[in-house]
């Protein structure tokens, strides 16, 4: 039982960490297209 526990938060903690690295690079999208906005 605690091995599955385990395992199950691993691949939930996995999936955050890949969530909040794709909002990282969303919000560095927009942040680079703010930018260059400005420099226009």
């Amino acid at each position: 039982m605690e091995k599955i526990m385990i395992h199950g938060m691993l691949i939930s903690w996995n999936n955050l960490k890949n969530k909040s690295i794709i909002d990282i690079i969303k919000n560095n999208m927009k942040f680079i297209k703010v930018q260059t906005r400005r420099d226009i």
